[in-house]
């Protein structure tokens, strides 16, 4: 399935055209069959502001798909959450996780959810997202993501343009600035970086990681 036809069950079934897509493809447009390589980078570096591994630490990775990062957190030590709004994608990750310690996956709305997490890593779940509820992602953001906690953010695809008037989707392309001002009050950046490392689609990625405020 290639991207435009995604595009039209999205279109045409809103948020029940994620199901449709993970049952007509094991392998949709955004899957690269393992961890995203910028996200083992700066794990294996220790360069995301995160906790000492261990299974008292909460990580939630939502629109996780087939799982590979959630999986790949949990073997760094977490205790990790997949979430999905697709029952077929959650049933892969499940059978692509099996035999792995620390990591599980709901079949969940993340909107809906009211479970606090340590750490949440966004990728290519933002930019999946009706634009009219990037405000609703921000304000769902601030009471997932712990006071101290990290959002991790690998900000894809940056584009400033729009195609002839129009921002065509998903993904939806944004820059950091514009995540910076979506998320508001309430984070704080401590990394905006350029990736160190050649991977696929290099020049319109960066990785971003926010501390959330403690209110006082």
């Amino acid at each position: 399935m290639d991207k435009d036809g995604m595009r039209h069950l999205l279109k045409e079934h809103n948020e029940q055209g994620w199901e449709a897509i993970w049952r007509l493809s094991d392998k949709p447009p955004w899957d690269n069959g393992d961890v995203q390589p910028l996200l083992k980078h700066y794990l294996e570096k220790g360069a995301l502001h995160l906790p000492e591994p261990n299974r008292n630490v909460k990580v939630l990775v939502p629109g996780c798909g087939k799982g590979y990062d959630a999986i790949y957190f949990a073997k760094m030590g977490y205790s990790t959450t997949g979430m999905d709004i697709s029952p077929e994608g959650v049933r892969l990750a499940t059978e692509l996780a099996e035999g792995v310690e620390g990591v599980q996956f709901k079949c969940a709305d993340f909107f809906v959810e009211e479970e606090e997490y340590d750490v949440v890593y966004d990728y290519t779940f933002f930019c999946a997202l009706p634009l009219e509820r990037r405000g609703e992602y921000a304000d769902k953001m601030k009471r997932t993501v712990k006071q101290g906690g990290v959002l991790i953010t690998l900000v894809f695809p940056i584009k400033e343009e729009l195609v002839d008037g129009v921002e065509q989707g998903p993904p939806f392309g944004y820059t950091p600035e514009l995540y910076k001002d979506i998320l508001g009050d309430g984070f704080e950046c401590v990394l905006d970086e350029y990736p160190p490392i050649t991977t696929e689609n290099r020049d319109k990625k960066r990785m971003n990681v926010f501390l959330r405020k403690e209110i006082k």
